[in-house]
């Protein structure tokens, strides 16, 4: 039997689970005790692919990401839980050792963010031993790694709806426990629309917000910001878009002539 649960949050995901899961039991049965999916209410046949692939599934109505979490730990059978989006695969066969050994040799240690780009690496090399400013760097839930008897202590915010991740690692290394970069790494597959991405924006920046207890905005800063980037930043992104599209046509045209040249040899 595996040592590690994991939990994936899930609404509408079907197409990515049908993807990532076979990928996830086939590459990690032996670290894998079980999987939970904490669905919200999906109306896709998510739930139907979760169960075919041996998920337990678990039904939540008022949605927050705190909310999900918990729920979901609560019913890991493992001390260690791996938190997981449905758009998020580990990567590697060393992925859960690694972490789990990470563990067993810090007893304070409350959780693991896993390398997701060169400069999360880079921090990863120059701060070895633990993250130190954890609401900026602390845990991204899309594929980090918890101890539950932390966790017990300490359960996810959820009232929040964005950036939990960031406030638990906060609240965890105030009460003196470490996060720690592990160098294993994942992809991360979302495709958001352009609705997505804007309510994606909206809802981390009030959560953030909230968290560091920023002022808001002076209103004239908004608006001009905004207006300079409809006019001045676009119009310049749109000259530069022709200069490249000029440069790629010449390139064509280059290799065709090259092409041409060739065949007219033979």
């Amino acid at each position: 039997m595996g040592y590690v649960s994991v939990v994936i949050r899930n609404k509408n995901e079907s197409d990515a689970l049908g993807k990532m899961l076979p990928m996830l039991f086939h590459y990690y049965k032996d670290d894998i005790a079980e999987v939970i999916v904490v669905d919200n209410q999906s109306t896709d046949n998510s739930v139907a692919i979760a169960k075919q692939y041996g998920c337990k599934v678990i039904t939540i109505d008022k949605f927050t990401y705190g909310k999900a979490l918990n729920l979901g730990i609560e019913h890991a059978i493992q001390n260690y839980v791996l938190l997981l989006s449905a758009h998020a695969l580990p990567v590697g066969a060393s992925f859960f050792k690694s972490a789990i050994a990470v563990f067993e040799n810090d007893r304070h240690l409350a959780g693991v963010r896993f390398v997701n780009s060169f400069a999360n690496y880079q921090d990863a090399y120059n701060r070895a031993d633990s993250i130190n400013n954890p609401l900026e760097k602390g845990l991204m839930n899309a594929c980090a790694m918890i101890n539950k008897k932390v966790w017990e202590q300490y359960p996810f915010d959820e009232s929040l709806g964005f950036s939990e991740d960031k406030y638990w690692s906060a609240l965890v290394i105030k009460h003196g426990y470490t996060i720690r970069n592990v160098t294993e790494t994942f992809f991360y597959f979302a495709k958001r629309d352009q609705t997505a991405t804007i309510n994606r924006f909206k809802n981390e920046s009030i959560a953030n917000g909230v968290i560091n207890n920023r002022k808001p905005q002076p209103l004239l800063k908004i608006l001009f910001s905004s207006f300079y980037t409809m006019t001045v930043v676009n119009l310049i992104t749109f000259f530069k878009r022709i200069g490249y599209e000029a440069k790629l046509l010449k390139a064509k045209l280059a290799i065709r002539k090259a092409l041409k040249q060739n065949t007219s040899k033979q």
